[in-house]
């Protein structure tokens, strides 16, 4: 909390604090009270804590029937005693509910201090009178009582507004339904207090056995009824995202959908999920969801691998197992987890993981020690094993895809998919923007063959395409062509880029030596040996060239079959309209 928040919570407090027990000095009499005084004081005491150890949660506002007890102490003491017993109780709520921050206490108990003096206000303005219940009196308090409760309800939720306000930049809504929560409880407060004054005149303390059961059974049981409305409407939201990953097949939707739904589950400061990838045997991060993160860390964080095993998530995935960190721990959780988690103490890490396979591990973290219970750690698993399945199946859906789409000998694209992306981007594309596609044969590859074999053949193909995809490396994509030839489309390259760059990835081809083992000479020679082998490079340009797909592969064939196959091979060559004109009596293109 910014440091003028905290100023101005504590001066508020001191102020106040100080005009209380000031103005509690000069007007309030100790000699007056008898005996039987002190312990019907102590008797609301303790009924008014007993009530507060039962404090409802609902939508961040904490609920608490004290009004129904400090209503009757109010009638029958007077304001001091009924204000000094209301900031003994809230206290005991404040630490039954494990407030962390100081400016809660001070916050919270100066609100109601605020709330007594207003609500005491309002009854007096109204005529009523506090004193030992008289049969004659009473009918005139009523209505100043019900006054008094009302007031003291919505002033406590206009403070509660204000201060969410000015502290904390919250918008407020005054007529949300954590209103209506506090205000159908007055149905329950206002007779049961003034039931709880009247039996007090009749029967003093016994009075605790009469109002004690019902009092607290009905907080109990709306607080179960308001805790089993959370869990089912956590189940619906679990129910409802499984649905809806399971129909999806892209990593991206059902990451960005699991992190959705795992903040409306449980508390947390930072979000981070990692997927597992079976096949290099790592974790590789998808998402990092935090406040005040830095570009450079989250930048930093999605870069990194995971060995499965190692720290945190690594021993999550290898475990399939939840581990939940209550408290600052070993420096296990560090190692290769976001640096945010360094502050926060407490951890909730789940794997996601179906049949006996982790997919991926998914972490929530709070500043604050022993945040996550046993129910936010079902609910998570319940999240991840639902993710998992989704996870799984998106997981297949890309090995098929990828299947379909890549050259299983070199794990380039294939000439299918290629077309298909040439003939997309060249409906995307605008006059403006320039697209280059080379057409690349190795040359002689016929030969090799058949002096060392196909096997050979098979890794001569292997490496120049490894050539080539470190090549392109972003900057376009690279497809088999078929047989020994291979294509590339660039994006946003101008003619004289294309064939610098065509140049390098042609020299840098001739430069790569290639271990090959033979397997068809006379010798039956199976020591491997060297090879360095040459391409030949045709291309073409878009729009210079042509405007469709197929008229461009077209002319970045001719290009490379008159223009560097016949003229030597082990050549770069542009697509020229002469040389389509003069078939045969074709020149070398270049610069």
């Amino acid at each position: 909390m910014a440091r003028w928040r905290s100023a101005l919570i504590a001066g508020c407090a001191i102020v106040l604090y100080s005009c209380f027990f000031l103005m509690f000095l000069i007007n309030f009499n100790w000699q007056e009270l008898e005996s039987k005084d002190i312990a019907g004081i102590f008797f609301f005491l303790m009924l008014m804590i007993l009530v507060n150890l039962f404090p409802i949660e609902i939508k961040g506002t904490t609920i608490v029937f004290t009004n129904a007890v400090s209503i009757a102490a109010f009638l029958q003491y007077g304001f001091w005693i009924e204000a000094i017993l209301t900031q003994l109780a809230i206290l005991v709520t404040l630490l039954r509910i494990k407030a962390k921050q100081w400016e809660r206490y001070v916050a919270n108990m100066t609100m109601f201090l605020i709330i007594s003096v207003c609500s005491a206000g309002i009854f007096y303005l109204l005529g009523g009178r506090t004193g030992p219940f008289t049969v004659d009196t009473f009918p005139a308090l009523i209505v100043p009582a019900i006054a008094y409760l009302v007031s003291a309800i919505f002033i406590n939720h206009l403070l509660f507004k204000l201060v969410k306000y000015l502290l904390y930049n919250q918008k407020p809504e005054f007529f949300g339904r954590s209103l209506w929560w506090e205000i159908v409880p007055l149905t329950v407060m206002t007779p049961t207090g003034l039931l709880i004054y009247v039996l007090y005149a009749e029967i003093g303390v016994w009075v605790f056995l009469y109002v004690v059961f019902p009092l607290v059974s009905f907080s109990v049981i709306l607080r179960l009824y308001h805790r089993l409305n959370i869990v089912n409407e956590k189940f619906r939201i679990i129910h409802d995202l499984g649905n809806d990953m399971t129909s999806q097949l892209q990593f991206d939707h059902v990451a960005d959908r699991l992190v959705q739904a795992a903040a409306k589950l449980v508390p947390y400061q930072y979000c981070y999920l990692f997927r597992v990838d079976h096949e290099q045997g790592v974790l590789r991060p998808v998402r990092l969801l935090g406040q005040g993160i830095p570009s450079d860390e989250y930048e930093g964080f999605m870069r990194v691998q995971v060995e499965i095993g190692d720290g945190l998530s690594g021993q999550v995935a290898s475990l399939g197992q939840t581990k939940v960190i209550g408290r600052e721990e070993e420096d296990l959780h560090f190692r290769h987890e976001p640096h945010c988690l360094h502050q926060q103490q407490s951890i909730l890490s789940v794997p996601l993981k179906y049949d006996q396979k982790v997919y991926g591990v998914l972490t929530v973290c709070h500043n604050e020690p022993n945040r996550y219970t046993k129910e936010d750690v079902t609910l998570m698993e319940i999240l991840a094993s639902q993710a998992a399945i989704a996870f799984k199946n998106a997981y297949d859906y890309q090995q098929t895809k990828q299947l379909s789409e890549r050259d299983e000998l070199t794990g380039l694209y294939n000439y299918r998919y290629f077309v298909s992306y040439l003939s997309a981007q060249l409906e995307q594309a605008s006059r403006e923007r320039s697209l280059a596609l080379i057409l690349l044969d190795i040359d002689h590859f016929k030969q090799v063959n058949d002096q060392y074999g196909h096997l050979a053949g098979n890794e001569i193909l292997k490496r120049v395409a490894a050539v080539i995809k470190e090549a392109v490396d972003g900057k376009g994509i690279a497809a088999r062509y078929g047989g020994e030839e291979f294509t590339i489309l660039i994006e946003n390259v101008t003619e004289a880029e294309a064939y610098r760059w065509a140049e390098q990835l042609r020299a840098r081809i001739e430069q790569t030596e290639i271990k090959v083992v033979p397997h068809l000479n006379e010798e039956n020679q199976t020591e491997p040996v060297l090879l360095n082998v040459t391409v030949s490079i045709g291309l073409a340009l878009y729009p210079q060239h042509a405007d469709d797909p197929f008229s461009l592969m077209r002319r970045a064939d001719r290009a490379m079959y008159l223009g560097a196959k016949r003229m030597g091979r082990n050549k770069v060559a542009v697509y020229r309209e002469e040389v389509e004109q003069r078939g045969s009596n074709t020149r070398e293109s270049g610069l």
